[in-house]
């Protein structure tokens, strides 16, 4: 088995020279390979791949990848994850000469699925996992710390069902234990995984880490498809998180399903599609919900108080040339909308990758897709958020691809998606995110 790393360069130079990531565990072992996008500035840059404290085999590649191409780094699979550890599989990327960003792909024969990366400099201390629920195998949490002497804690929500054993020690509610705490050094990384819904679990830490969650393996609204596979997202520390998120429907895939979770107790999210509305308020920190919009229409969440959400890709499809496999991405809020994106899709499923936008109406004439000028036609209006529209939009057989407006100041939300029942493949990311105004993370 092999782990890839993808990397892809671009113009934007977003000056990120640093990422720690940790791949969580998949439920298919068979064979396959992990990918990893990297942009970088318009110089290009030497981009190193290393495992610093994995020596089985050891990671220590460097490749120099020009300002337009896509290139992969090959790892072993040994680095994934297995079970619940504390162990060392932490895995760093560098560069020199031009800054770039990375996202991840772990694959395996009918099972694979994609993250956004996020660089160091935009982690944080204080995070909330989310899953899929109900899981078909376990949900799952890898933390990977960046720094020596990194404690992290981890706080499972109440009345969850949440029952972990950790070195010999049961962890839960019903133990009455629900708090669980480890030392990590500086690319030491650790696994949790169980049967309950570990979405919710607040992670927090003294120094910054790199989150993410999903599922081991497991379908989606299975009576659309009992077709499994493995789930992942790396996670934005909550004080990047928004209020509003907007999706489009995934052709050929139904219900649209839009899980939620809130920062604090109290937060109060309407959920709207063009069939109505419905309104949930979180009991707690960290609470959570999962909302179903049937038919063909975009969803919007609205919250009055700071919020994630993803998006969940159902088991089956009515598209012959799609895998009926799930997936799973992470939803970017509007106020982490940017104006430029640089992505790539994978060469293995070409003819079925698509992006998904949302954008102001009045601002659709000014958008370009790989240079082709965008009209109004095939629009839909997103309700809930008045002057929004979304599209999902096919992309040509081209490993890289890019977004740009001819207004500097528009942002928008961008998130790719791809399929392919000849590989078995469903991957689906954000195709960027700009935490804050210093930190921009464009997608490959």
């Amino acid at each position: 088995m092999i782990d890839k790393f993808i990397v892809v360069t671009d113009n934007c130079g977003t000056g990120d020279t640093r990422y720690v990531l940790g791949f969580m565990e998949n439920f298919e072992t068979t064979d396959g390979s992990i990918h990893i996008a990297v942009v970088t500035s318009s110089d290009g840059a030497l981009v190193f791949v290393t495992s610093p404290k994995w020596g089985s085999p050891a990671v220590d590649q460097s490749k120099s990848v020009a300002p337009t191409a896509v290139d992969t780094f090959t790892i072993s699979a040994n680095l994934r994850h297995s079970g619940i550890e504390r162990t060392r599989k932490g895995i760093l990327l560098e560069s020199t000469g031009g800054g770039f960003q990375a996202y991840g792909l772990s694959a395996e024969p009918q099972s694979c699925e994609a993250f956004l990366a996020l660089p160091v400099s935009s982690l944080g201390t204080e995070y909330h996992a989310v899953a899929y629920w109900p899981p078909s195998q376990e949900t799952e949490i890898v933390v990977v710390a960046t720094e020596d002497d990194t404690e992290v804690t981890l706080t499972f929500m109440n009345r969850r069902g949440v029952s972990i054993d950790y070195n010999g020690v049961p962890y839960g509610d019903q133990v009455n234990r629900t708090e669980l705490t480890v030392a990590l050094d500086a690319h030491e990384s650790l696994q949790l995984q169980d049967s309950s819904d570990l979405t919710g679990t607040r992670v927090t830490s003294n120094r910054p880490v790199a989150v993410f969650s999903g599922n081991k393996g497991t379908s989606v609204i299975t009576e659309g498809g009992d077709s499994a596979a493995h789930l992942a997202a790396q996670l934005p520390p909550t004080d990047t998180w928004g209020t509003t998120y907007m999706v489009a429907p995934v052709p050929g895939r139904s219900p649209t399903v839009l899980k939620v979770v809130s920062r604090r107790a109290g937060t109060m999210v309407t959920f709207q599609s063009s069939l109505g509305s419905s309104t949930w308020t979180a009991l707690t920190d960290g609470d959570f919900w999962e909302y179903l919009a049937p038919g063909n229409s975009p969803l919007s969440a609205v919250a009055t108080g700071q919020i994630t959400a993803v998006q969940y890709y159902p088991s089956g499809t009515t598209r012959p040339s799609d895998s009926a496999n799930p997936a799973m991405a992470l939803v970017p809020a509007t106020s982490q909308y940017t104006n430029a994106y640089d992505f790539a899709t994978f060469a293995n499923i070409d003819g079925n990758n698509h992006v998904m936008v949302i954008i102001r109406s009045s601002d659709i004439s000014g958008l370009s897709v790989d240079g082709v000028q965008q009209t109004t036609s095939g629009w839909q209006v997103v309700p809930g958020v008045p002057g929004y529209a979304a599209k999902v939009i096919s992309l040509s057989a081209s490993a890289r691809h890019q977004l740009r407006h001819s207004d500097p100041r528009v942002r928008y939300g961008a998130m790719v998606y791809g399929s392919s029942s000849e590989v078995g493949c469903t991957y689906a990311y954000p195709a960027g995110l700009c935490l804050d105004e210093q930190v921009c993370i464009l997608s490959w």
